[in-house]
């Protein structure tokens, strides 16, 4: 069964708005660790979880970005609902909220150099030259994507 039919339209838009609270709270609080929206309009944006960012980041390939600001968290919720998440791990607004938050501070966020890429798929196989680990998550034409299936069969 498709996790989207299980959520519960109220439960997804009552957890966004407490994420868009929350990291409001924390752009007020630290401003310094979030991006500007310029740094996220450049070519390709990938989050990696934190422990495969470590073997990924290489300057010549990547250059690491602050986090992300308000307006692709918002975009970015929406993606992460529609992707792999496994709903049965919630039981309601606050708890899908907190998984977000919680998935989000294990992310690590970089911003690709390369030619501009047509499609994930290319993107893909441009990580894969020199890293291991594909990312989780990828800002293409200022559009986030769950990379899940592009990894499963890169």
């Amino acid at each position: 069964m498709n996790h989207i039919t299980t959520l519960q339209p109220a439960i997804i838009q009552g957890a966004k708005q407490q994420v868009i609270g929350l990291y409001g709270q924390q752009i007020t609080t630290a401003p310094e660790q979030f991006a500007p929206v310029s740094d996220y309009q450049q070519q390709c944006v990938l989050g990696l979880n934190m422990k495969d960012a470590i073997e990924l980041y290489n300057e010549n390939k990547v250059r690491k970005l602050a986090l992300p600001p308000l307006h692709y968290i918002e975009t970015l919720f929406d993606v992460f609902v529609q992707g792999s998440l496994d709903s049965n791990l919630l039981d309601g607004a606050n708890a899908l909220a907190q998984h977000f938050m919680e998935t989000l501070s294990d992310t690590v966020f970089f911003q690709l150099k390369s030619q501009p890429l047509a499609d994930l798929d290319a993107v893909i196989a441009e990580v894969k030259t020199f890293s291991y680990w594909s990312p989780v998550w990828v800002l293409l034409a200022n559009q986030w994507h769950d990379t899940f299936k592009q990894k499963c069969s890169a």
